[in-house]
């Protein structure tokens, strides 16, 4: 009977030896598998976080490239610009020294005419007064294609004539006859003769053109220019908030930009917000040193005289 109740108490305690070893066997499988799913979780949340930060690098990436490109092709548009203008400017057709065709000899026989660069809306080179001289190329239109001083141009055929024009002018005050027995002798200063003549420009020495304050090309003559850093706004986008004002964090919750203060603006440091910059050609005065066209003439190289 004793036996049998010791039997008894020995398979109730390997029982429960072996439900405590079970148990504590289930315990670690969980925790394994909650080690496991944490582990698995961290992995995404690290994954995650590198692809965002690489797709934030490639958005920035991608900004600066277009704005690099932006600014090259811009530059590339200024300079092309710039050698366009330059050469339309500066090109002027001449005759070389060597060869001096024989052309037909014309003179303004007009009080003044225009020499133009075109024949239909074109600038005016300079102003001839009558009695210039001028050699005829040939015809277009309405318009002589003629060589003044080596510069090809254009005058229109009603203001030139073959002839040379005659500067003379008497002026004769006769007093009226009155029938008289002895006339008197004629006075001396009775008949005054004015004669009028064209010489060279003292000033410029018949080039129609002196050196002298111009306007400045580069700015109009404003003395200033558009802020090439900013492009005349004055400031520039934010690069930490890319001009939200706000910045994102990887929670989806947003704060206010500390770069910018929320403007989503930050001020240009090469004009202060002036949006405009000394022009550096000119050093601000608006003018500087180059030819112009001669005041004492107007362009024509000669001057009238009365001798």
């Amino acid at each position: 009977m004793l036996l049998n109740q010791g039997n008894i108490s020995s398979t109730g305690t390997l029982k429960e030896l072996v439900g405590f070893e079970n148990r504590i066997h289930s315990e670690n499988k969980l925790a394994n598998e909650r080690f496991a799913d944490e582990k698995t979780e961290a992995a995404r949340m690290a994954k995650l976080r590198e692809e965002m930060r690489i797709r934030e690098a490639r958005r920035v990436l991608r900004f600066k490239v277009i704005g690099i490109s932006t600014l090259i092709i811009l530059a590339i548009i200024f300079v092309v610009a710039f050698f366009k203008s330059c050469s339309n400017d500066q090109s002027t057709n001449t005759i070389s020294p060597q060869v001096q065709p024989s052309y037909q000899t014309y003179y303004v026989k007009s009080k003044q005419a225009a020499l133009m660069s075109a024949v239909h809306n074109g600038r005016r080179i300079a102003r001839l007064f009558r009695g210039t001289a001028v050699s005829v190329m040939g015809t277009d239109d309405d318009f002589y294609k003629v060589n003044y001083n080596g510069t090809i141009a254009y005058i229109k055929a009603t203001k030139l004539s073959s002839q040379q024009p005659v500067y003379q002018e008497q002026q004769t005050t006769q007093t009226a006859a009155k029938p008289v027995s002895n006339p008197a002798p004629p006075q001396p200063n009775a008949t005054s003769v004015q004669i009028t003549e064209w010489i060279t420009c003292p000033s410029c020495n018949g080039s129609g053109r002196i050196q002298g304050e111009i306007p400045c090309t580069w700015c109009d003559g404003r003395g200033s220019q558009s802020c090439t850093g900013c492009w005349g706004r004055g400031y520039h986008d934010c690069t930490y908030c890319w001009g939200h004002g706000f910045v994102e964090h990887f929670d989806r919750t947003r704060a206010t930009c500390t770069n910018c203060n929320g403007s989503g603006k930050v001020t240009c440091s090469i004009c202060n917000g002036a949006k405009t910059v000394s022009c550096k050609y000119c050093s601000g005065t608006g003018k500087k040193t180059g030819e112009k066209v001669c005041d004492q003439c107007k362009g024509a190289g000669k001057v009238e005289k009365t001798v």
